[in-house]
């Protein structure tokens, strides 16, 4: 049997934000004998020999150059670009594998004429699902005539679930897929892989209990929430240490938490870091308010440093409540109020629970591998034989 891999990642020496996340199944197919083409966005010299470019340099750089020139982004035309390209690169295989693919439509349609097994891998949880949540956040906050990232996602992808099968990045994502009508026999989970950094010393500072906070923040990352949960608090010695910038967001929640965080003096307002491992090594608790997520990244860079964890059961991750970290609902201001003070009360407790959350990392199943034995189950189900 054959597969095809087609993704947005940069491969070989030149990578971007997806390449870590497709990188280990391209390796782990290769292995196995099955891999037949890769189509990426950028390849340049890959190791695998059938990776190959989509979108014509030419045509990419002319479209870097207007971004320099007019200062945009240009994300939705590189999309497009993508796209098509791929579709018309795309060779037979009885795979074809899609990774963060909800916006291969025209690809999709190509795979689907050439009667190959469809299967998108989900980086985030479904489209539809998240509009309701970011529409409900909007009237919450009492904004009007927003247009949220999910809102605008759907405008783009609106074949998102014509995928024959799916591969969700965690339980929430293939919860929500379900929720909004794909079939639960067709979806697989398989957490994605981050490097493991060397073992923490578990060693935190006595004197300031930190609480580290690390996003691009957009309504839906629940900032507002966290600061709403910190000024609850008065606890001395506490410090709160917000890591990242600010993505699209309407101008009065940004200005809301602005506003939280030059008032109070506790917390630290640290900006973007494209290295934030200083931050993880020096916090006692992460806490992460998100809405929705696939299977976020910074959790498991948190546990993966011996940071025990609060997140809420829509970014949970692989994170096991009470075990190697604290699950709450979203926009549960108490309850992250509530389980900061407890790991505030108990220092050893909070170590213990680190401690766990590094062992949960080690003794993670690879990505690659997960996704290659659901492959198979993929066959047998459709009762093709992989010799």
């Amino acid at each position: 049997m054959s597969l095809s891999i087609i993704t947005f990642a940069n491969l070989g020496e030149k990578t971007n934000h997806r390449t870590a996340g497709i990188v280990p199944v391209i390796n782990k197919f290769s292995e196995e004998g099955e891999l037949k083409q890769v189509v990426c966005q950028i390849n340049k010299n890959s190791q695998f020999p059938g990776t190959v470019s989509a979108t014509p340099t030419l045509l990419r750089y002319i479209v870097r150059v207007f971004e320099k020139v007019f200062g945009i982004s240009l994300r939705r035309v590189h999309q497009t670009l993508l796209d098509f390209f791929a579709s018309i690169k795309l060779t037979d295989a009885d795979v074809h594998l899609f990774h963060a693919g909800e916006s291969f439509t025209r690809t999709l349609r190509k795979s689907k004429k050439s009667r190959a097994i469809s299967v998108g891998i989900a980086t985030i949880s479904d489209l539809q699902k998240n509009k309701d949540i970011e529409n409900k956040e909007m009237r919450l906050l009492g904004i009007e005539d927003y247009i949220t990232d999910a809102e605008s996602a759907l405008r783009r992808c609106p074949e998102y679930r014509s995928f024959d099968y799916i591969i969700a990045y965690s339980d929430f994502v293939k919860a929500s897929y379900i929720a909004k009508g794909f079939p639960r026999d067709k979806i697989y989970v398989a957490y994605s892989d981050i490097p493991l950094p060397p073992t923490p010393s578990f060693q935190k500072s006595e004197d300031t209990f930190k609480v580290l906070y690390v996003a691009y923040t957009s309504p839906r990352k629940g900032l507002h929430y966290l600061l709403e949960a910190w000024n609850k608090l008065t606890l001395p010695n506490l410090e709160l240490i917000v890591v990242g910038g600010y993505g699209r967001m309407p101008d009065e929640l940004k200005e809301r938490c602005k506003k939280i965080i030059k008032n109070n003096p506790s917390i630290r307002w640290a900006g973007k870091s494209k290295n934030p491992s200083s931050y993880y090594q020096e916090a006692s608790v992460f806490a992460f308010p998100s809405l929705f997520e696939g299977n976020p990244k910074v959790v498991m860079e948190a546990m993966s440093y011996g940071v025990p964890v609060i997140t809420t059961n829509h970014a949970q991750s692989i994170v096991e409540d009470g075990k190697s970290g604290f699950v709450v609902p979203i926009r549960d201001v108490e309850a992250f109020a509530e389980k900061i003070r407890f790991y505030y009360e108990n220092r050893n407790v909070a170590e213990c629970m680190g401690r766990e959350g590094r062992k949960a990392m080690e003794n993670k199943k690879s990505f690659g591998d997960m996704v290659f034995e659901i492959y198979q189950k993929i066959l047998a189900r459709e009762g093709k034989n992989n010799d």
